[in-house]
């Protein structure tokens, strides 16, 4: 065997032997925790797989003892808050990805099992609230905020504030009736019925009556003509 093909060997061997050592480090990498919660189901912790944020490494979120889910580009992340709607489970989170100081996500959750969504652009803040098993989420300081509603176990969204107005107004306009289908109102409909016949005015009565008679009296006597005069 010559020096070439001797020294060639020896390179292909180093190459094999520092892969090995970068799998077995990266193997034995202890995940570091940043966050986590407990909502009565699975615990959910945020884990980072680097000895800390500035390796690069992407964060992951581990649901009990399932498998990570990704959080594909964040580098760091955090709670914000939590909410348990019946069998789920959903988590705002807040974290720095390699291209944006703060992005907000949602995670939802049921027993292991998970998926998370980015609700806006980068830098973006939601006001959240919870009425009966209705979540919201609406931006703050837009000029058309968007929103995001989780009802019965589905997340509906973005939808623009403009969008809703116009379903409200549309459902609206379907309640009412046009004004043609519209019963009529008699107090704003002319009267078909004839205009009552106008009775002329009793007159005044002239003659004997201008003494009223008593009650049950006959007609006034007349005055006895004179007797006629002798001289």
């Amino acid at each position: 065997m010559d020096l070439a093909q001797n020294f060639s060997l020896r390179l292909a061997g180093a190459r094999v032997l520092a892969l090995s050592m970068a799998g077995f480090l990266a193997a034995c990498a202890t995940p570091v925790l940043q966050d986590g919660a407990q909502l009565g189901g699975a615990r959910i912790a945020i884990l980072t797989p680097g000895d800390s944020a500035a390796d690069g490494a992407e964060a992951v979120i581990q649901l009990g003892d399932a498998k990570t889910l990704p959080l594909t580009g964040h580098v760091t992340a955090r709670i914000e808050a939590a909410w348990a709607i019946g069998a789920h489970r959903l988590v705002l989170l807040s974290g720095a990805t390699r291209t944006c100081p703060r992005q907000e996500s949602l995670l939802t959750t049921r027993a292991e099992a998970g998926q998370w969504r980015v609700l806006g652009k980068c830098q973006d803040r939601f006001a959240t609230s919870l009425s009966g098993e209705q979540w919201s989420a609406r931006q703050i300081n837009a000029r058309d905020p968007i929103n995001w509603v989780f009802r019965d176990g589905v997340l509906s969204g973005p939808l623009a504030q403009s969008a809703l107005h116009g379903r409200r107004n549309r459902a609206t306009a379907v309640e009412r009736p046009a004004e043609s289908e519209r019963p009529a109102d008699p107090a704003r409909e002319p009267s078909s019925m004839p205009d009552p016949v106008s009775t002329p005015p009793v007159s005044r009565p002239v003659g004997d009556d201008v003494v009223p008679a008593p009650v049950g009296a006959g007609p006034l006597p007349r005055p006895a003509a004179a007797p006629p005069r002798l001289f």
